[in-house]
């Protein structure tokens, strides 16, 4: 059975749902609802959710990316959804971890696919055995995931690690699936790895 494009942990959203279910059940035993007379704020999400996980998969059922947010605002008239307190997990081809980011907010732009990470961005790759020698690590303020090129992309300054080297520069491509990574404008500097 396939799965779908979109899920979400129930297990955090079970209590969310309780909650929800005892607050209409008070809000009943009240008396009427009062109403707003202002109109609603265009900018405000529709939907918010506090704690979760919510999974994207592909056609076949394999999970293209994992987010798990603090909070997670669902905006329907842009079409995006923003999440704060963010980790986000990108797999490669086969659904397997290829990537893992964290990052203070992140806007999913729901046409294009498109995930924007903003604020402190970290991001974190092992190699195939956890080998410590393969690892890579990115900081960078902003960087953008797009899905039909499965590349991670910025143009602002980045500085990415492994064991025993240092890379600053501006603007970057990082192809997850192959550990590939483009820098525009780089300075290297060599060490000795810790032993």
């Amino acid at each position: 059975m396939p799965r779908p494009l979109v899920s979400a942990s129930l297990t955090r959203l079970l209590p969310a749902l309780v909650a929800l279910g005892l607050g209409l059940g008070l809000a009943g035993c009240g008396g009427p609802v009062p109403t707003s007379t202002s109109a609603p704020d265009a900018d405000a999400p529709t939907v918010a959710l506090r704690g979760g996980t919510l999974v994207r998969y592909d056609e076949a059922g394999r999970p293209l990316w994992a987010l798990e947010a603090q909070r997670l605002e669902r905006f329907p008239d842009a079409r995006q959804t923003r999440a704060q307190g963010v980790r986000l997990t990108l797999y490669d081809a086969e659904g397997r971890e290829a990537l893992t980011l964290t990052a203070q907010e992140l806007w999913w732009d729901h046409d294009t696919g498109t995930l924007e990470l903003r604020g402190e961005v970290r991001g974190e790759r092992a190699g195939e055995n956890q080998n410590q020698a393969e690892e890579l690590r990115f900081a960078a303020e902003r960087v953008r995931w797009d899905e039909a090129a499965r590349a991670l992309l910025s143009d602002r300054p980045v500085t990415v690690e492994g064991r025993g080297f240092r890379l600053t520069g501006a603007g970057f491509e990082l192809r997850p699936e192959d550990g590939t990574l483009s820098v525009q404008s780089a300075h290297l500097k060599l060490f000795e790895p810790e032993r």
